[in-house]
């Protein structure tokens, strides 16, 4: 079944390129470090069955995801997606190797992906993730299972959003109907998370928050105004609380419901919403946002009056 799932992966990446090679040496933890020509040379001889080579080539993986997610973090993406297409080569050839490295590794090659652009790339590394699941309670899996599923399950959602954000932006001429389509999978995705996260980590948790956040913008660009302000004030509360008043992600919560405010006809709510979103953003300012809210205000304030007259 392993090797099902990783055969792309391990064809990919059996053989690491010099380039590559001389790249890691030159970066890993920013020494001068021959380490993954020791990893591979390890890999390379374990090759049969027994359980103390079993355990060696776990720690391989895990000293290779540690070198990936540093290149990451320095936003070395390539670096990082070799890397952890390496570690998917290596956990093909483990007998029984566990599920969850399988599915966390699935999932950052997907990040790569998703990073780089190639949003159908990731989306299989996603599914192919959630297919080793498919026919298993959620609820008996460990946290760890259930939070990097959580995981996934938002990256998905977001890719259905960006789908639906060039659409729009590009100003593309889809069918109402698919329109729909695609923000369904969004929200179902989002409400997966959320659930999950719930689960594992509680009410009062920022990615409890980013969840309910995406879900109320879906809503919002759908039509379902209603229940998207439900779902800001929700994820509003969680921010104020975890972050602080001041934050800039609560500034972000405040515009958001400003524009379903306004999208609600709620002229008043939604220049109180900007006017204490500004307040914020003009302590910790940020390029061109206090700009593009000062003119959401304007246009707000002009609704307003002209409701007044009428």
């Amino acid at each position: 079944m392993v090797d099902a799932i990783t055969a792309n992966a391990s064809s990919i990446s059996r053989n690491l390129s010099e380039a590559f090679l001389d790249e890691a040496k030159r970066k890993m933890f920013n020494k001068p470090y021959s380490f993954l020509d020791e990893m591979k040379n390890k890999f390379n001889l374990q090759t049969d069955t027994c359980s103390s080579c079993n355990q060696s080539q776990l720690q391989l993986v895990a000293d290779l995801d540690v070198f990936a997610k540093r290149a990451l973090d320095r936003w070395e993406i390539s670096t990082a997606e070799e890397v952890f297409r390496y570690i998917l080569h290596i956990l093909s050839v483990i007998p029984n190797a566990p599920e969850i490295e399988i599915i966390e590794t699935l999932a950052c090659v997907g990040s790569c992906c998703e990073f780089s652009g190639r949003l159908e790339e990731a989306m299989s590394c996603y599914k192919e993730a959630l297919q080793l699941k498919a026919h298993q309670r959620l609820q008996d899996e460990p946290q760890r299972m259930k939070l990097a599923l959580a995981n996934i399950f938002h990256a998905i959602g977001l890719i259905h959003s960006k789908i639906l954000m060039e659409d729009y932006t590009n100003g593309r001429s889809i069918r109402q109907e698919v329109t729909v389509t695609v923000a369904t999978k969004a929200i179902r995705s989002f409400s997966l998370s959320l659930n999950l996260r719930k689960e594992c980590l509680g009410e009062e948790n920022l990615l409890v928050a980013s969840s309910q956040h995406n879900i109320a913008a879906i809503l919002t660009r759908t039509g379902n105004v209603s229940t998207a302000l439900e779902y800001y004030k929700a994820s509003l509360a969680v921010r104020r609380s975890v972050l602080g008043k001041g934050h800039p992600e609560v500034a972000s919560s405040l515009r958001h419901m400003a524009m379903t405010y306004r999208a609600m006809g709620r002229h008043q709510e939604a220049a109180n919403a900007l006017t204490q979103a500004l307040a914020i953003l003009k302590e910790i300012p940020h390029e061109g946002s206090l700009a593009e809210l000062l003119i959401e205000l304007s246009h707000v304030k002009h609704s307003l009056s002209s409701s007044v007259r009428i």
